[in-house]
């Protein structure tokens, strides 16, 4: 099927960072934790502006990799202070425009959900300063620290959405053999079942026919559940 492949989305998930003074214990998660953000309805015409950030845990060695620094020094004094910086991730309901080819994909952040995207990381910096962080940084390879809340709008503007400096990895795949009504633009049907070969059933994430918008999992199991019983009926 032509579609096989295509309305690739991944979140679009990046880290963002606040430095406390108080101890964080950044292994266990921190603080804050959950907070999420939506503009559903008809009065804004618009289905993709909806993000979450979520607090989690990082171990040390994982923040030298993603932790942005200004030079080795002030590298090594980040890491040695890790037990002082809460980690937040965030998950991005993005547009499904990724493309999954023979040996590898190919992702681009759409580029209507960069505006959002721009939104999204200044909610996340407000929400570290609201906590108390005395610094947050954000997920980019040319440093971008801010000092004060006031920092945010001048520093967090479309500048910062230069593909070559943001870091955007791929932590919920999501599409691939989308699921509809439609044998033309669809993969499998509403039941799981592939609409060029009948019999084999597609259970996982790549059905998805958009981007969740939150942690996949428990959508997963629960189509997963429904496809297996229907498996089972036709024996």
């Amino acid at each position: 099927a032509p579609a096989i492949g295509g309305r690739f989305a991944c979140h679009a998930p990046s880290t963002m960072y606040g430095e406390f003074d108080e101890l964080i214990a950044a292994t266990t998660g921190g603080s804050p934790q959950s907070y999420s953000y939506d503009e559903f309805g008809p009065e804004n015409n618009s289905e993709y502006n909806a993000f979450v950030w979520e607090g989690i845990a990082n171990h040390p060695m994982i923040m030298s990799l993603l932790m942005p620094f200004e030079n080795p020094e002030s590298h090594a004094l980040i890491i040695k202070n890790s037990s002082h910086i809460s980690t937040m991730a965030l998950i991005f309901r993005d547009h499904s425009v990724g493309v999954i080819e023979a040996d590898t994909f190919n992702y681009k952040l759409a580029h209507e959900d960069r505006p959002n995207y721009i939104k999204a990381l200044r909610y996340g910096a407000e929400l570290l300063f609201a906590a108390g962080a005395r610094r947050v940084f954000t997920p980019h390879l040319r440093p971008l620290i801010m000092n004060n809340k006031a920092e945010i709008s001048t520093k967090i503007t479309s500048a910062v959405m230069d593909p070559g400096n943001l870091l955007i990895t791929s932590g919920h795949p999501q599409g691939g053999n989308a699921m509809g009504a439609n044998p033309q633009l669809d993969v499998v049907d509403p039941r799981g079942e592939s609409w060029d070969v009948r019999g084999l059933f597609v259970a996982d994430g790549s059905i998805f026919p958009t981007s969740l918008g939150a942690n996949p999992m428990l959508t997963i199991n629960a189509l997963s559940r429904a496809i297996s019983h229907e498996i089972a009926l036709r024996g």
